[in-house]
């Protein structure tokens, strides 16, 4: 140790340059305190250690091997900057100020092989791979895991949060409930998207409530929800089974759209704004299986196919049923008006009393033909 020793200034050794054999082979100091600057070739850990001013190893850079074999500082306490390959946990660490180990970085194995953060607590910033839960955390400020990304596996494995709480923004693929998950602020859960399995496997939203779009593929109800503001379920999308199965809606109360393929009351309703159902859209089996209304009260327009009174009834301001058109069987049927009373315009094809019914305006049944 000490094969080419060189001292400019100050204390016995301040320069210090060796060339191979023992720790520190090569060390260089500028000033102040023994040691500052390191640089060391092979061989232990720290064979390259360099530092500006402050403290000893300041500035640490190794290249293999070791724990901290390449570490990095720029100022405030040892190891603000680590940098490292592979191999044990914490290999690769970056930090830019205050707490050892700001910004850490890791390629593969142990949970926080890669971890990254800014300011502010340990871990702000955490990017994972694979393996365990949290190999892949992101976070910008504020809590740790602010923002959690991962691939596979565990819950949680992706998460993603821009700011607040932990996990307002969580991202997954397969497996457990939540495994994506997406929030954009306020509360956990804001934006849920997940593809197969549990109840809200696939959930989004928006801003607002949890839950405010909410989109899933099979089994559970509201298995596919969307919504855009306000409450939950504004917009709710299922494919077959329960009631709401498939709901979407644009704005204000729960259900205002609705839409469904089989199965229950209402599997397809369908509206724009004001009350729920509002526009409600049915196929077969039940009362209303198709309902359209544009503005005003429920079921201001009514379409419908088969089986139940007022399968086709289609009414477009005012009162509920202004025009009402059916095919077949049942007392009108097909039923017609134009504005004013129910019934204004009345027209029906075969069976029951006023089946054909004509009025223009005023009372029912001003103007009435039958077969």
């Amino acid at each position: 140790m000490g094969n080419m020793l060189v001292g400019v200034d100050g204390e016995m050794g301040n320069t210090l340059v060796s060339v191979d054999g023992e720790l520190g082979n090569m060390l260089v100091g500028v000033d102040g305190e023994m040691g500052n600057m390191l640089v060391g070739v092979n061989g232990e850990m720290g064979n390259m250690l360099g530092g500006l001013d402050g403290k000893m190893g300041n500035m640490l850079v190794g290249a293999d091997g070791e724990m901290g074999n390449t570490l990095v500082g720029l100022d405030g306490e040892l190891g603000n900057k680590l940098v490292g390959v592979g191999g044990k946990m914490g290999n690769t660490l970056v930090g830019l100020d205050g707490k050892i180990g700001n910004m850490l970085v890791g390629a593969d194995g142990e949970m926080g092989n890669t971890l990254v953060g800014v300011d502010g607590e340990l871990g702000n910033k955490l990017v994972g791979v694979g393996g365990e839960m949290g190999n892949m955390l992101v976070g910008v400020d504020g809590k740790i895991g602010n923002m959690l990304v991962g691939v596979g596996g565990e819950m949680g494995n992706t998460l993603v949060s821009a700011d607040g709480e932990l996990g307002n923004k969580l991202v997954g693929v397969d497996g457990e409930m939540g495994n994506m998950l997406v929030g954009v602020d306020g509360e956990l859960g804001n934006k849920l998207v997940g593809v197969g399995g549990k109840m809200g496997n696939m959930q989004v939203g928006a801003d607002g409530e949890m839950g405010n779009m909410q989109g899933g593929l099979d089994g559970k109800m509201g298995n596919k929800l969307l919504g855009v503001g306000g409450e939950m379920g504004n917009m709710l999308v299922g494919v077959d089974g329960k009631i709401g199965n498939m709901l979407v809606g644009v704005g204000g109360e729960m259900g205002n759209t609705l839409v469904s393929v089989d199965g229950e009351l209402g599997n397809k309703l369908v509206g724009v704004n004001g009350e729920m159902g509002n526009t409600l859209v049915g196929v077969d089996g039940e009362l209303g299986n198709k309902l359209v209304g544009v503005d005003g009260e429920m079921g201001n327009m009514l379409v419908g196919v088969d089986g139940e009174m007022g399968n086709m009834l289609v009414g477009l301001d005012g009162k509920m049923g202004n025009m009402l058109v059916g095919v077949g069987g049942k007392m009108g049927n097909m039923q017609v008006g134009a504005d004013g009373v129910m019934g204004n315009t009345l027209v029906g094809v075969d069976g029951e009393m006023g089946n054909m019914l004509v009025g223009l305006d005023g009372k029912m049944g001003n103007m009435l033909v039958s077969r």
